[in-house]
């Protein structure tokens, strides 16, 4: 079985336009994208060890994408 990176960089070979998600930061997957979205993670309890992250963020980024794709597609129809 392929790893994933193996995968992303044969597509990134072929020339495939690609847009990546991820944390605020860069790494191999934004590296190799064309277009990157990027949100933040918040921890809400730095006291105990529960994991208490808030990802709105994420949501927001994804949630905006999935609204821009919705009207493209209305666009061209």
């Amino acid at each position: 079985m392929k790893s994933i990176d193996s995968m992303i960089k044969n597509i990134a070979v072929k020339q495939v336009p690609m847009v990546s998600v991820t944390v605020f930061s860069r790494n191999d997957l934004a590296y190799l994208a064309d277009y990157n979205l990027y949100y933040q993670v918040s921890n809400l309890n730095k006291v105990s060890q529960l994991n208490n992250s808030s990802f709105c963020t994420l949501n927001l980024v994804l949630s905006l994408l999935y609204e821009r794709f919705v009207n493209y597609m209305k666009d061209i129809e």
